[in-house]
C-alpha cells in the first residue's frame, strides 16, 4: 500500500515538472514573438514614406517643352521639397531664376542667351537632366553696309556668302570681301573669274569659287591662285553649282541644280558621284539608290555628316557618314508650317548653315523666313516678314551671328541670336 502511494506522488512530482517546462516554452515562444513583431513595427516605421529623409528625387518632364527667353517653364517629379535655395537649375552652365518650389513641381524663368537647351537640376549635389527641351532665340537685326550712311548706293548686294575661320566673310558679286574688323573691300577677286554661282572655304581658309562655267578657282589665303586639273591635266569642270562646302579632310562636294547629284572632288583631282546617281527624284536609304531633285545648300557638321537643301522635294535630308541617306525635316508638301520633323513644311527651301551644336538654319526666298531645325528635329520660324528673297545664309565663328543676303533689296543683314 505505502509502496503504491510512493509511486503515485513520484508520477504526479514528474506531471508537474513537465507542466512547468511547457509553461516555460510556452512563455518564451510569446517573448520571441512579441520581441519579432517589434522589430517589424521598427523597419516600417524607418521606410515609412511620409518620412522625408528617405525618399528619394525624380525628374519626370518639362513644360512646355519649347521656349523663348523669359518665359516661366514648369518641370514636374518627386520630392523637390519647398525650399528654393535647395534646387539650381541650369540651361547647359546658364544658370537660371528658380521661381518656385513645390513637393512635385518647379518654376524656372528660361534665361537669356541659351545655347545648351540641356536642363540640369541640382538637389543636395545630386544632379539630374532633362534633355527634351529645346530654346527658340531672339533675333536682333542689322544691316551691313559700305559706310555708316544708309542709301541705295551703299548696299552690298551680296549673293552667296562663306565665312572662313578668321571671321573673315567673302560673297559673290565680286568677289566682295569683309574682314573680321569690318573693313569692306570691293571686288576682292575681280578680273579673275566669271560671274560666280558659289563659294566656300575650307580649314586652312583657302578660297574655293565655282563660276557660271562650271570651273573651279582656289585661292590661298596670301592671294596664289590654282585650278584643280584631272589626272590627265584638263581643268575640272562641274554642272550649275547651286551649293558648296568642305568636309574635314578638305574633299570638295558641289550640289548641281540640272542633274540633281552631289559631285565630290578629292584634294588630288579625283572627281566622283558622291549622291544622286539614278536621276531626280525622291529616294532614301543606301547612298547608291538615293534621289534628289534640284539640290541646292549643303553643309557638313563635326562628324563629316552632310546636310542637303532638297529644294524641289521641299524637305532637309541628311547623308551620314556611313553613306545612309535620311529625311531630316519636311513632309514633301509646300508651305510654311513649323513643327517636329516630318510635320513641318518648307516651300522651296534655298541656303542652309550650322552651328556648333548641330541646329540648322534655313533661308526660304518664298517664304521671306529663316527657318531653325534644332538637334532634336523641331523646325522653328526664328525671322519673317525681315526679308524680301533672303538667298544665302553663313553663321559666324562666334556660333550667334548669322549673316544672310536679300537678294532682291541687295542688303547683307546680321542676325544675333540671343
Amino acid at each position: 500500500m505505502c509502496s503504491d502511494l510512493k509511486i503515485i506522488n513520484i508520477n504526479i512530482q514528474k506531471i508537474t515538472m513537465v507542466k512547468k517546462i511547457l509553461l516555460l516554452f510556452l512563455f518564451c515562444t510569446i517573448l520571441v514573438s512579441c520581441s519579432s513583431n517589434d522589430s517589424s513595427d521598427e523597419d516600417i516605421k524607418t521606410d515609412d514614406p511620409t518620412n522625408i529623409e528617405n525618399k528619394e528625387t525624380t525628374v519626370a518632364s518639362v513644360s512646355p517643352v519649347i521656349a523663348k527667353r523669359n518665359s516661366l517653364i514648369t518641370i514636374t517629379g518627386t520630392n523637390f521639397g519647398t525650399n528654393v535655395s535647395d534646387i539650381s537649375i541650369f540651361f547647359g552652365e546658364i544658370k537660371a531664376s528658380v521661381q518656385s518650389v513645390k513637393e512635385n513641381e518647379i518654376t524656372v524663368l528660361v534665361p537669356n542667351k541659351v545655347t545648351d537647351p540641356t536642363i540640369r537640376i541640382v538637389k543636395n549635389n545630386n544632379e539630374f537632366k532633362l534633355t527634351n527641351f529645346d530654346y527658340i532665340p531672339t533675333v536682333t537685326f542689322s544691316y551691313v553696309r559700305k559706310d555708316e550712311k544708309i542709301y541705295a548706293n551703299t548696299q552690298l548686294f551680296p549673293g552667296m556668302i562663306t565665312i572662313d575661320k578668321l571671321g573673315n566673310i567673302y560673297f559673290t558679286g565680286g568677289i566682295d570681301k569683309i574682314d573680321s574688323g569690318g573693313k569692306y573691300y570691293p571686288e576682292f577677286l575681280n578680273g579673275v573669274l566669271d560671274t560666280a554661282n558659289a563659294i566656300a572655304t575650307d580649314s586652312n581658309n583657302n578660297i574655293y569659287v565655282i563660276d557660271v562655267n562650271g570651273y573651279i578657282y582656289k585661292f590661298t589665303p596670301s592671294g596664289v591662285l590654282t585650278r584643280p586639273r584631272n589626272n590627265e591635266g584638263a581643268l575640272i569642270r562641274v554642272g550649275a553649282a547651286s551649293g558648296m562646302c568642305l568636309d574635314s579632310k578638305n574633299n570638295l562636294y558641289i550640289s548641281e541644280d540640272a542633274t540633281s547629284k552631289i559631285m565630290k572632288l578629292t584634294p588630288t583631282g579625283i572627281l566622283t558621284i558622291f549622291a544622286g546617281a539614278n536621276g531626280t527624284g525622291f529616294q532614301n536609304g543606301n547612298i547608291k539608290e538615293a534621289k534628289f531633285s534640284k539640290p541646292s545648300g549643303i553643309v557638313f557638321d563635326k562628324m563629316d555628316n552632310l546636310y542637303v537643301v532638297d529644294r524641289y522635294n521641299n524637305r532637309i535630308r541628311k547623308i551620314a557618314v556611313d553613306g545612309t541617306v535620311s529625311t531630316v525635316a519636311g513632309s514633301g508638301i509646300r508651305g510654311n508650317k513649323d513643327g517636329i520633323t516630318s510635320e513641318a513644311t518648307f516651300n522651296f527651301p534655298q541656303e542652309i548653315t550650322i552651328d556648333k551644336y548641330n541646329n540648322l538654319y534655313i533661308v526660304e526666298p518664298d517664304n521671306n523666313r529663316i527657318r531653325m531645325i534644332t538637334s532634336k528635329g523641331n523646325v522653328i520660324t526664328i525671322n519673317f516678314n525681315e526679308f524680301y528673297k533672303p538667298g544665302s545664309i553663313a553663321m559666324n565663328i562666334d556660333g550667334r551671328t548669322l549673316f544672310v543676303s536679300d537678294w532682291i533689296e541687295g542688303d547683307l543683314r546680321k542676325m544675333i541670336l540671343e
